[in-house]
């Protein structure tokens, strides 16, 4: 299972064979996680957001993000790995 991003879940009961965890704080659910991917800030990041009321906003990189890649490059290689190639 891969949680992308989630704070607040109750994972008492929660029995998977593995737990991927994308986040950028720590948190019960990466506590529990086999396997921690950090994810970078909104300040780390460039593109644009839609927000619930349909309002679009872009966002522009303020730093460079710590890990090197964006949320984007990392799901992306993630998902490579998952998936192989024939």
């Amino acid at each position: 299972m891969v949680i992308i991003g989630e704070e607040g879940i109750d994972t008492t009961d929660l029995e998977v064979e593995y737990l991927v965890a994308m986040s950028m704080f720590p948190s019960n659910i990466t506590d529990k996680a086999n396997l921690v991917l950090p994810l970078v800030s909104l300040a780390e990041s460039v593109g644009t957001l839609t927000r619930t009321d349909g309002t679009v906003q872009k966002t522009c990189m303020a730093i460079k993000p710590k890990t090197g890649i964006s949320n984007y490059e990392m799901l992306d290689e993630f998902i490579k790995y998952l998936v192989p190639r024939a």
